[in-house]
C-alpha cells in the first residue's frame, strides 16, 4: 500500500487487524516507476499499476506498515497546531490593519498587540469614540483588572496618543468597529487554543518509550 500512514491508514490498520501483511510503499519509489515509464503517466488506474510494480519487485526489501496510534494521534496534534498558527499571522495582520487607521500611534502603546490586555482593549475600545470622557483614573482602574502591573503612565500615553493623532472617525466607523471586535475575539480564542494543544503535545511524549524529547545542535 502507497503511504499507509496517511490516506491509507484507515485501510491498512483495517487488514492488519484482519490478519494480513501489509507492505509499505514510499510515495517516491512509485513516483521513480512512473517516471521510469517512456510517457510521464498520472491517473488512478497507472497509479496502481505503478505501486504494483514496486511491491512485486521490491517485496522483500518493503517494510511492513505498523500505523502506530500514538505517532498518528502526535502528527495530528501537531497538524492541528500548525493551522492554529497560520490562522494567528492571519488575524493578527487583519488586527494591524484595523487599529492603524482607528489608532495610527498604537504601537507606542501596545507594541505587542494581542497580549491580554492589548486584546481586552481592542474588544472594548476598537476605536477612540469609546473612549470618550473615559479620564486616566477610569482606564488605569480598569485595565488593572486584566493586568496588575499596568500603571497609571499606560493610561495616560493611550489617551495622548489619542489626543495627538486627532479625528480618525472614517465612514461607517460601527462596522470598522464591528470587525475590529471580531479580530480580537477570535485572536483571543487562537491564543487560547495554543495553549492547550501545545500542553497536548507536551503532555503526548510521555506515553512513548523514548526518553530524549529535545535536542540542539553545539
Amino acid at each position: 500500500m502507497e503511504n499507509a500512514y496517511g490516506y491509507g491508514r484507515a485501510l491498512a490498520v483495517w487488514l492488519i487487524e484482519k490478519g494480513y501483511v501489509v507492505k509499505d510503499i514510499n510515495p517516491a519509489l512509485a513516483y521513480d516507476q512512473r517516471k521510469s515509464a517512456p510517457t510521464f503517466q498520472k491517473n488512478d488506474e497507472y497509479d496502481a499499476h505503478a505501486v504494483a510494480t514496486v511491491l512485486i519487485n521490491q517485496l522483500n526489501t518493503l517494510p511492513d506498515a505498523k500505523p502506530e496510534d500514538n505517532h498518528w494521534t502526535l502528527s495530528q496534534l501537531v497538524s492541528r497546531r500548525d493551522i492554529l498558527v497560520k490562522d494567528g499571522i492571519r488575524l493578527k495582520n487583519g488586527l494591524h490593519e484595523q487599529i492603524s487607521i482607528a489608532y495610527p500611534s498604537y504601537h507606542k502603546f501596545f507594541c505587542e498587540i494581542d497580549t491580554k490586555t492589548a486584546l481586552y482593549f481592542w474588544k472594548t475600545y476598537p476605536s477612540p469614540v469609546h473612549l470618550r470622557n473615559k479620564t486616566a483614573d477610569d482606564l488605569h482602574s480598569e485595565l488593572r483588572e486584566i493586568a496588575v502591573q499596568t500603571s497609571k503612565d499606560k493610561a495616560e500615553l493611550v489617551l495622548g496618543c489619542i489626543l495627538n493623532d486627532g479625528d480618525t472617525h472614517r465612514d461607517y466607523q460601527e462596522s470598522r468597529d464591528f470587525i475590529t471586535q471580531s479580530l480580537a475575539r477570535c485572536l483571543d480564542r487562537q491564543k487560547k487554543g495554543m495553549k492547550l494543544i501545545e500542553a497536548e503535545i507536551k503532555r503526548m511524549p510521555q506515553l512513548f518509550d523514548y526518553k530524549l524529547t529535545t535536542y540542539r545542535y553545539l
